[in-house]
């Protein structure tokens, strides 16, 4: 409308300037028909009058055009300005309005979230409360539920104990059974548990040998053990044997190791005959609601320890020369003792039940997977008790107090620090006399018969035990290097000629392995200078000491044979 206005507006306007020309110009043409002149001059002047008049109206007509056009302009620009202000005027108000409407649109909109916001809080809250509702419910069901069980296992736990108490008085007295065997209901079940068990034990003690075999112990060797250091073979064979896995309780054993002889006494604890189950097995009598006992026969039981204790034997001189990769070890003796009370003293008591000295090539010529234990250590010569289950003693190889390792350190350390007399430095004679009184003095009635050619002393000695006595032949060699083969070969043929029972052979040095292996099963014993130095303290109480002077030179041997 306003536009329309504005056009009205200028189209009057200009009609008016177009008039007002129109007048000037009719105006014009009137003062030059009345100024006209007659003559020449007056029509030329008038002329010029009249063409400056025109000149002059020409140009006021152009100013006003001009003006109009100028005021023309002006009016459409102001109206144009006008225009764009009311489109832009407009355009804000329409923006205005659109934002408010987008505002009010977007407040509605968080309203209507906020509204949604609320609604769904009070439907969680509801739902909390409905869920609180529902956890209690269900921790007071639970509760409810738990007290409930509890009742019921303390009731079936009573009626358990009941049944477990009633079931072990059904059992003879003295029966002790493991816990989950205890636990087991109804005593037929109960019954069978327990002589599965039994089985098992007895299996196990068949088995000890091919079990260890099967699982020997592992352990590094250490570098001294590598490099033939004593006290680190000694150490690392008793850890090793300590370690073994046998199904009995931890076993203990002692070491020790003799370098000049490559020999190793072990002295080993056996189980006791506790190991064998008394009971051979139990039956359930229902009639009279009681468990009856079979027990093991004593033959049973006795042949079951034995077997036992010879697997033992066995198993633990297997594991040491397999132990020593680097032979260091060429003999082994072993005495397997038993930790006890003698029944008829009730003192303390340690009885050797099996004693064996074996080499390294006699051993291992043997298949252990196929041998009887038993046999197989009777092959050997070995020692076994009578009676291992009442524990008759046999007399050891060698006793392991005569090269405890404690007694030969005390030796080496002190020799050179006491006036203790040194063997080496005798003369034959006080030599002589001083191995004549030690076993004089072990209960031998001793008499020497010659001087021997290399230096030593040849005895004849007489054991007067009506029972077990006997002539005995006793040699002895001063010697610093190991004492050979001849030398027992030479004892052992004076032992024939002389139809002796026995024959010992002392030095104070040591033996190879070729001098054990053949004194194996016959009556000679071997005493190095360890056993000699404490067989002199113990039995006389003289302290010696072996130290051979620097330019000592062993005597030939009888045979004319090197020492080994």
């Amino acid at each position: 409308m306003t536009l329309f206005i504005l056009f009205l507006v200028i189209g009057g306007v200009v009609a008016l300037v177009v008039w007002s020309n129109q007048r000037q110009r009719d105006a014009a043409a009137k003062r030059q028909r009345r100024w006209a002149a007659p003559s020449w001059l007056a029509s030329t002047g008038a002329a010029e009058a009249e063409r400056q008049s025109q000149a002059a109206a020409a140009e006021a007509q152009k100013r006003q055009r001009q003006a109009a056009a100028a005021e023309s302009k002006r009016l459409r620009q102001a109206a144009a300005a006008e225009a764009e202000r009311q489109r832009q005027a407009a355009a804000a108000e329409a923006e205005r309005r659109r934002q408010a409407a987008a505002a009010e649109a977007e407040r509605r909109q968080a309203a209507a979230a906020e509204a949604e916001r609320q609604r769904q809080a009070a439907a969680a809250e509801a739902e909390r409360r409905q869920a609180a509702a529902a956890e209690s419910k269900r921790l007071r069901q639970a509760a409810a539920a738990e007290a409930e069980a509890e009742r019921l296992f303390q009731a079936e736990a009573e009626r358990a104990e009941r049944r477990r108490e009633w079931q072990l008085s059904r059992w003879p007295k003295g029966t002790t059974l493991d816990s989950h065997i205890a636990k087991i209901p109804g005593m037929p079940p109960q019954v069978a548990a327990q002589n599965r068990k039994i089985q098992s034990q007895v299996q196990r003690l068949n088995d000890l040998l091919h079990d260890g075999l099967r699982n020997p112990p592992q352990a590094e060797p250490p570098a001294l053990y590598l490099a033939g250091d004593p006290k680190c073979i000694t150490e690392y064979i008793e850890l090793t044997l300590r370690a073994m896995q046998l199904g009995t309780d931890s076993p203990k054993a002692r070491v020790s190791y003799s370098p000049q002889s490559h020999q190793l006494v072990v002295e080993y604890e056996l189980p006791a005959v506790d190991i064998v189950p008394k009971t051979k097995s139990y039956r359930y009598v229902k009639s009279q609601e009681k468990v009856v006992e079979t027990p093991r026969p004593a033959s049973q039981v006795k042949a079951l320890y034995a077997n036992a204790i010879a697997q033992l034997t066995l198993l633990c001189l297997a594991c040491v020369f397999q132990l020593d990769t680097e032979k260091h070890i060429d003999v082994i003796i072993f005495n397997g003792v038993v930790d006890t009370r003698d029944p008829r003293t009730g003192k303390p008591a340690r009885p050797c039940l099996i004693t064996v000295r074996t080499t390294r090539d006699t051993f291992n010529e043997f298949d252990l997977s196929q041998v009887d234990p038993v046999a197989c250590l009777k092959h050997l010569n070995a020692g076994i008790s009578r009676s291992p289950a009442e524990l008759a003693p046999v007399r050891p190889v060698l006793e392991f107090s005569m090269v405890d390792p404690r007694f030969i350190t005390e030796t080496d350390t002190l020799g050179a620090l006491d006036d203790r007399p040194n063997l080496m430095e005798l003369t034959p004679q006080q030599f002589e006399s001083l191995i004549q009184n030690l076993f004089d003095k072990i209960g031998l009635d001793t008499r020497q018969t010659r001087p021997s050619r290399d230096g030593g002393v040849d005895c004849v000695a007489y054991n007067t035990d009506p029972i077990l006595g006997g002539k005995v032949v006793i040699q002895a060699k001063r010697y610093k290097h190991t004492v050979g083969v001849s030398a027992v070969r030479d004892l052992f043929g004076t032992l024939q000629n002389e139809g002796a029972s026995k024959g010992i052979l002392v030095t104070t040095s040591g033996y190879g392995k070729a001098s054990y292996d053949f004194a194996a099963g016959k009556p000679i014993e071997l005493f190095d200078g360890t056993n000699l130095l404490y067989l002199l303290e113990t039995h006389t109480g003289i302290k010696a000491r072996i130290e051979p002077p620097d330019d000592w030179q062993d005597p030939v041997p009888d045979s004319g044979e090197p020492p080994d």
